[in-house]
């Protein structure tokens, strides 16, 4: 059997929307894209971000969307006309809330960490059709900057393929570190870091429900030879 290692993902075109309180239709040039928070596949080039909650409109903005990346779209929404002031109107399991996740296989080159310090969901389940955010500290020493990617491993190699990733650059130090995506398939979460000008994995670390990494725990007894992390300085 073939174990699915950890892999450099094609750069995709992708619109992050990020709205508060979430829960909101996304439309850009009145195709709808989903809910808020969520990533979305879309193509490069300027148009119209427009939100709406129970039909009606409750913001707007322009965007250009650069290829190959990430955009980033982050609103403060209005309330829809008729809300009253304590009313959000998004809806019931839309406000993410604190999960509990442990972390599974985990291999770092010296001197790099990441520490995982919380993590939220809109369902609680961090599968598909959830959204999930986390937040914690990337500490680099290896090198002057790298980069930080969240990807999901398939947990089926002949199903559906997520090959999108959230990332951020990562600099020397301790950063912390906010990352919000969408689960869209089957599979393990993970962060890794990668070398700027290599490419190569200096790092990663899986996490998910007990269930989820208990899964994945056979997968070797070796996890920095399993996942490729080069431990040389530069």
């Amino acid at each position: 059997m073939t174990l699915p290692m950890l892999t450099r993902r094609q750069r995709e075109t992708l619109l992050y929307v990020r709205t508060d309180p979430p829960g909101a239709k996304v439309f850009l040039d009145g195709k709808e894209l989903g809910v808020s928070n969520g990533l979305f596949h879309v193509e490069p080039g300027s148009g119209t971000i427009h939100l709406e909650v129970d039909g009606q409109s409750v913001g707007q903005r322009p965007v250009v969307i650069r290829a190959t990346g990430v955009t980033r779209m982050v609103f403060k929404l209005k309330p829809p006309a008729g809300a009253g002031p304590k009313s959000t109107a998004l809806g019931k399991g839309t406000s993410p809330q604190k999960v509990n996740f442990v972390v599974g296989l985990k291999a770092f080159a010296d001197g790099d960490n990441v520490v995982i310090h919380g993590v939220w969901s809109t369902l609680g389940t961090l599968a598909v059709g959830d959204t999930v955010t986390v937040k914690g500290v990337c500490t680099l020493s290896s090198r002057v900057n790298a980069q930080m990617e969240w990807s999901i491993t398939a947990a089926d190699a002949d199903g559906p393929q997520d090959r999108s990733t959230v990332d951020r650059q990562i600099t020397a130090g301790s950063v912390p570190f906010e990352l919000t995506r969408p689960v869209t398939c089957p599979g393990h979460m993970h962060l890794s870091v990668y070398d700027n000008q290599t490419r190569g994995c200096i790092g990663s670390i899986y996490f998910g429900t007990p269930q989820q990494m208990q899964e994945i725990a056979h997968w070797s007894s070796d996890p920095v030879k399993y996942m490729g992390v080069g431990n040389g300085r530069r």
